[in-house]
This record gives structure tokens, C-alpha cells and sequence, in this order.
């Protein structure tokens, strides 16, 4: 056998081994995503995060925001049904107040939790037919995403009393283009 044939030959083997590898990594893929999708995630962590092949539950934090979101109550349940004004059509948390702060990024204080703050986000962009990923680190967030193309950002940091949070459809942590509408 000549050499330049067995050198296609290897070629030829080694293509096959890349093919096959890519199969049983997107089919490993689709595993996750279906489990992260029967899990009971909600919404969370549809579209482009689990086209990447991860699952909601690989973001930092998206337990305490999952057990924030399983203990809400029924009154922030419910409100988290509503419309509201502020980015995205979303609605204010309940017993928020306002605080100054920059234009286009509604600030917000409150005595719930910022775990809190991120579920009921998450509630709110469910009850909008979108979806929304959410984790904790570095602070709860609920980064939503809405079927007419919106997307908007709720950050929360602690405070002594609760969490002071935003709600955006500005960019946000700097990257460009980031939640425009």
C-alpha cells in the first residue's frame, strides 16, 4: 500500500471519528435540554442558552432563585400576572417603591429578597408567553425574553432592608446592543 493511500486512509478514519463525536455530542445535548425542559424549571433558560446545550440549571445561583420562585406568594403570584409600565410591559413588584436613578433603568427598593426580585421576574415573563433565565451570581437577575422580540433585564442587589433592583430593555453589563428594542 502506497503511502499517500494509507494517508487517506487515516484521513478518511479520522473524519469519521470527528462525524461521529459531533453526533454523540449534540445527541448528549439534546439529553440535557429535554431534561432541563421535563424538569420543572418553568420557562426558564428556553432558546439560544439551551441551543448553546446547556440547561438553566447550569447558571451560578439558579437554585435560590428556583426556591425563591417555588415560595412565592400567592399575592405576588398573581401580580406577577399582570401588565405593567415599566420595560417590556412588566409590572412593578408590589410594596416597591422608586428611588432615583438613571434614566432608562427604573430603580426600585423593596423588602423581599433579591432571589425574590429575580422569581417573580421570571413569573412575570412566563405570565408574557416569553421566558427568562435567571441565576445569582454576581446578584439574582432575570435576563427575559419576550415573543415580540423585547428583551429586558432585572438585576437585584441586597441590602440591609430587602434588595434594590432595576428593570431594563436598556444594554446591560456593557454589552453592546444588549436588549434594544
Amino acid at each position: 500500500m502506497s503511502a499517500g493511500r494509507v494517508g487517506r486512509i487515516l484521513i478518511a478514519v479520522a473524519l469519521l471519528g470527528v462525524v461521529s463525536a459531533c453526533g454523540s455530542d449534540q445527541a448528549e445535548q439534546s439529553d440535557r435540554s429535554a431534561g432541563a425542559a421535563s424538569g420543572d424549571t418553568g420557562s426558564a433558560g428556553r432558546g439560544v442558552f439551551e441551543d448553546n446545550g446547556l440547561a438553566q440549571s447550569d447558571l451560578m445561583g439558579f437554585p435560590e432563585v428556583k426556591a425563591a420562585r417555588d415560595a412565592l406568594s400567592p399575592a405576588l403570584a398573581q401580580a406577577a400576572k399582570t401588565g405593567g409600565d415599566l420595560a417590556c410591559g412588566l409590572p412593578r413588584l408590589p410594596g416597591a417603591s422608586a428611588r432615583e436613578s438613571l434614566p432608562d433603568r427604573p430603580g426600585f427598593v423593596t423588602k423581599e429578597t433579591p432571589a425574590t426580585v429575580a422569581a417573580f421576574y421570571w413569573a412575570a415573563a412566563d405570565a408574557a408567553g416569553g421566558f427568562a433565565m435567571v441565576g445569582a451570581t454576581p446578584a439574582p437577575f432575570a435576563r427575559i425574553h419576550l415573543p415580540d422580540g423585547r428583551n429586558c433585564h432585572v438585576t437585584a442587589q441586597a441590602t440591609a432592608d430587602g434588595a434594590d433592583f432595576i428593570v431594563t430593555d436598556k444594554g446591560f453589563m456593557g454589552l453592546i446592543g444588549e436588549g434594544e428594542n
